[in-house]
């Protein structure tokens, strides 16, 4: 009986030639690794824990060394990867029942396994096959499917919510229904992540949404899938790439910044740049991934997008010799890097070997004036420099007209960054405000009507995290220490910042006056404070844009900030306001060998506390319209999409103008000629 499971539609949507290939002609495809049996073996871990069957500790190891000598003998076995599986999966099964049991309180198990084999409406014998992971019962009178997902640290809020992901469990909800004669509105479905890297919380369970408009769409895409398969349309149609991967000739681009699933904002940024130029299946990715410090070394795929997106950790942000090892053994059509310039200073002293073979483009964040016409040299060894902000932009075009490749502004994530509206939403942000202003063992200063000033930064020094404290405390001492509390979400200590506890335990405002967060959190979570807070505050020395300012806006929530660099641009258009920016009371001159000269824009502690002051008796009409204002302003101006489009366009153009390695234009290589 001709049929049709989820794996096969996507690969089918991935690229119809592929599918033709593998699922067709039956040419091997992809036929496992070591992540696939490590897979395999955590998987029969779990059944056995559902069923409640008992397993000797030797069970996972056993069920992941058959799995690995099951592979194809062509493979390449990477046995330091199989040695960190062996004790990464040691330290998932504990947790499993735990897991389960906190997650779902009381539960039965209905199923494990369960095969699915159902006609498909509207597709004459053609059915969908499937295999759902496991389904309980609980006392609710719910029925709860759930997939387990082996992952290396976890997924990010846009996998989480990705069509591609979801309609696999959209789908087996649908033929499950018809299979058992259920209503839907009865079954919800989960996902378990088992995180192989994480270092806690290895086993996770969250909800996906898989209502009726969901499941439309899900069916919508079968059946498009299976009428372009029967009707033998194997390289075009809309929703496929234009052919295999050999045929298409991706290029491949070569990423030196911060660790692109970092939280610091170049990081972020990086990974909205490459899942856009992704999403185009005409590029892949390998990424130096910088400023973190790293545990594992090994270079990893980021989960999702396999072979097309590979990460190598790195300490700083790379060096002569790890440039040209990658350079030879890669091939990239292109080198994209962001962040300071004096972080590669390195790259431009061999820029001849690079970009003789290889255009750079350099993402630019530079927020300080006087112009720095030391770095024309960088700017001028460079195909494009492409700015940030628009302080960074004039900046470069005055500096160094030739290298100047425009502006693309910082996005925003509008899908995870917006204003809650609907009730089960604001749960989560009345629960964080309650416990913001509970958090004092001094009942005369919760007050329930204090504000929240949220701060989101690293602990830098440029940051004036200490100095925020120090002029928050006097603040209160002057307005009373009912009536706001700062929350800061950072880094408690920092080499290059302060200690933050010893500070506020040193000015005693450790009684919920001054909170900090710590723990990193997803973007759901950081939403959330957002939504929790009254005001974001930034009064940053010196902030090439500030990501989390913009954040704020985009979930309605008005900013106060430094009037420097790029916060300049966020915080008004020239006429609206969407909060309040303070303008410097100083400039300071600071520099080092590698930066002669800079100024630093810094404000007044009177100046801070006279808006803090605004803020604590700011009428709801006007706060309001700066809420309502600064959501319009991101939506029109740094919204995601947009960003997108520039720099997929943007990037087509660079490969076109300039492009590589054989057919590269453009440059000329100087040459050292002897002299008679």
């Amino acid at each position: 009986m001709p049929h049709i499971s989820f794996s096969e539609l996507k690969d089918w949507v991935h690229c119809a030639f592929y599918h033709k290939l593998t699922r067709v002609d039956k040419i091997d495809g992809f036929t496992g690794n070591e992540y696939t049996a490590f897979g395999s073996a955590i998987h029969s871990v779990c059944e056995k824990k559902l069923l409640q069957e008992e397993i000797d500790e030797d069970f996972f190891i056993n069920e992941l060394k058959k799995n690995i000598s099951d592979l194809d003998d062509d493979h390449k076995i990477n046995k330091k990867l199989v040695i960190d599986m062996m004790s990464q999966g040691k330290k998932i099964i504990p947790e499993i029942e735990d897991a389960l049991n906190d997650y779902f309180d009381e539960y039965e198990v209905m199923a494990v396994e369960l095969p699915l084999m159902e006609d498909i409406a509207d597709e004459e014998n053609y059915k969908f096959k499937g295999y759902i992971d496991a389904i309980v019962a609980t006392p609710d009178g719910k029925v709860h499917i759930f997939d387990w997902k082996t992952c290396s640290w976890g997924w990010n809020a846009k996998k989480r919510s990705e069509p591609m992901v979801t309609y696999q469990l959209t789908l087996y909800k649908e033929y499950f229904c018809r299979k058992m004669n259920i209503d839907p509105k009865n079954v919800e479905t989960h996902f378990a992540l088992l995180k192989r890297t994480a270092k806690q919380d290895h086993v996770e369970f969250f909800r996906v949404t898989s209502g009726p408009k969901k499941t439309e769409n899900a069916l919508k895409l079968l059946n498009t899938a299976l009428y372009n398969i029967k009707n033998k349309r194997y390289i075009k149609n809309r929703l496929s790439c234009t052919g295999h991967e050999e045929l298409m000739n991706k290029k491949k681009i070569l990423v030196i910044s911060d660790h692109p699933l970092s939280p610091s904002g170049v990081g972020t940024q990086t990974k909205y740049f490459i899942e856009a130029l992704l999403k185009t299946n005409r590029y892949k990715f390998i990424c130096l991934g910088g400023a973190l410090k790293h545990h594992d070394y090994t270079p990893m795929e980021v989960d999702g997008w396999g072979k097309d997106w590979v990460v190598i950790p790195i300490d700083g942000y790379g060096n002569h010799e790890m440039i040209r090892s990658v350079l030879q053994k890669e091939k990239p059509d292109l080198l994209w890097f962001m962040t300071d310039p004096r972080f590669y200073s390195w790259l431009w002293e061999i820029e001849n070997e690079v970009r003789a073979y290889v255009p750079m483009v350099y993402y630019h964040v530079w927020d300080n004036f006087p112009t720095p016409i030391f770095n024309k040299i960088w700017y001028d060894s460079t195909d494009e420099v492409v700015s940030i902000s628009k302080v960074t932009e004039q900046i470069v075009q005055e500096a160094s007209p030739d290298s100047h490749g425009g502006y693309i502004p910082h996005a925003v994530n509008g899908t995870v960054f917006y204003k809650y509206k609907n009730a089960e939403d604001n749960e989560d942000v009345d629960r964080l405000r309650k416990n913001i202003i509970n958090s004092s063992k001094d009942p005369k200063i919760r007050n329930q009507n204090k504000k929240i000033f949220f701060w989101n930064n690293r602990n830098a020094r440029r940051k004036q995290s200490g100095t925020l404290i120090w002029w928050f405390k006097e603040w209160l001492d002057k307005v009373g220490h009912d009536k706001a509390t700062l929350m800061m979400h950072t880094d408690a200590r920092d080499p290059h910042g302060q200690d933050l506890p010893h500070i506020i335990e040193h000015l005693g405002v450790d009684d919920g006056q001054v909170l900090i967060s710590t723990k990193k959190v997803s973007q759901k979570e950081l939403a959330i404070m957002y939504n929790a807070a009254d005001f974001t505050l930034n009064i940053s020395d010196a902030e090439g844009f500030g990501l989390s300012t913009l954040e704020s806006l985009s979930c309605g929530t008005p900013i106060i900030v430094n009037m420097t660099g790029g916060l300049q641009e966020q915080v008004t258009n020239g006429k609206d306001w969407f909060g309040w920016g303070i303008q410097p009371a100083s400039k300071v001159v600071i520099g080092s060998l590698e930066v002669p000269y800079i100024y630093e824009d810094r404000i007044g502690q009177a100046d801070f506390e006279k808006m803090l002051s605004k803020a604590l008796n700011c009428s709801n009409k006007a706060y309001e319209k700066m809420s309502d204002s600064g959501i319009k302003h991101v939506r029109d101006n740094y919204n995601f999409d947009d960003f997108e489009k520039k720099w997929v366009n943007k990037i087509d153009d660079i490969v076109n103008k300039h492009g590589s390695w054989e057919t590269r234009k453009n440059y000329k290589k100087w040459i050292l000629k002897e002299v008679a």
